[in-house]
């Protein structure tokens, strides 16, 4: 089987998937969020539910376009056959090889060289730390979690 990666990208108004296969970019799918532009900027709670009402059309989509079937995944050990960034891919590497983003955008960085000695660098930008917090405040709220809680 050719090698298939199905990308996934939110950004504050924008929802997209795209697939690529052996490196030929097959489909590139994009929703935008117009709901934002009454209030002049984006609202993250608006920015969330429309990103939850658009994930599953957009990847059926970039998927349907790209005649990658959903079936084509038949069983766990199907997972192997999709791409993940492992800590070997950290390791070979380091510091910086795998960026996404330009250096300027990143503001925090976590460094570890764990059991091994040897380092590993994860980079995140304001976006990354924001997506974290929307999500642990997630976790935290269906575990029980009230604003009464300290």
């Amino acid at each position: 089987m050719a090698d298939i990666i199905l990308g996934i990208e939110s950004s504050c108004d924008d929802t997209s998937a795209a697939v690529i296969r052996d490196g030929w970019l097959l489909s590139n799918v994009i929703a935008s969020q117009d709901v934002h532009r009454a209030f002049g900027g984006v609202v993250p709670e608006l920015a969330s539910r429309a990103h939850e009402l658009n994930i599953v059309p957009v990847v059926s989509e970039a998927l349907s376009r790209a005649g990658v079937k959903p079936s084509d995944l038949t069983c766990l050990a199907d997972l192997a056959k999709f791409p993940f960034t492992m800590k070997k891919d950290l390791r070979d590497n380091y510091p910086f090889g795998l960026l996404a983003s330009p250096k300027r955008d990143i503001v925090r960085i976590h460094a570890s060289s764990g059991t091994t000695g040897k380092p590993t660098v994860v980079c995140y930008t304001q976006n990354d730390i924001d997506i974290w917090a929307e999500t642990v405040c997630r976790a935290m709220q269906m575990g029980g979690l009230t604003e009464n809680d300290t």
